[in-house]
């Protein structure tokens, strides 16, 4: 099996309205580039890295390090949250805690309600989108090499992958002035 077939997965089971399926698929494709961009590192750390370094792509914003989130009486770091709140527990767990919740056709937002911790919105793809745009991947998904050549300029929204269509497809956001 390949990252691209994990997307392949997080797509059809996204399309089935499977949309926590869907986001553990990516989470495994994350968690596979991330071993490819830092082999060196244990599978927690290599991860949380890549999230902290892909944060314009996922979150539409420029950060130099991270954001701290409040969480169950603490703040943390927003990797590790995802890390350990939302990617370990539907791998070891099969569930999200009752306390997190993932609302995906919502807008994109990280909010606390009450006790709980709400994801909301295209979260997947978001994810989805750091996948295929890392330059790790460009042997398996060749049709974003585009979109990887203009990456590095700041604050460019280069586009994201959505997991709604009938196939993986790079979606360019609409033409804006630099």
């Amino acid at each position: 099996m390949t990252i691209r077939a994990r997307l392949d997965d997080a797509r059809l089971l996204w399309k089935e309205g499977r949309h926590e399926g869907a986001l553990l698929s990516v989470l495994i494709a994350i968690a596979a580039t991330s071993k490819r961009r830092y082999g060196q590192l244990g599978d927690g750390e290599a991860f949380r890295k890549f999230v902290r370094d892909e944060f314009e792509t996922v979150f539409g914003i420029s950060v130099k390090d991270s954001f701290n989130v409040d969480f169950r009486g603490t703040s943390m770091p927003m990797e590790n949250l995802l890390y350990k709140f939302v990617r370990c527990e539907l791998s070891h767990e099969a569930a999200l805690p009752a306390d997190v919740v993932f609302e995906p056709n919502a807008e994109l937002a990280i909010r606390t309600q009450g006790n709980r911790m709400v994801f909301a919105g295209p979260w997947a793809d978001r994810l989805a989108s750091a996948v295929v745009l890392s330059p790790e991947n460009a042997d398996e998904f060749p049709e974003a090499k585009q979109a990887r050549a203009t990456r590095p300029k700041p604050g460019l929204k280069v586009g994201t992958i959505n997991l709604r269509g009938g196939s993986i497809r790079f979606e360019k956001p609409p033409d804006r002035k630099p």
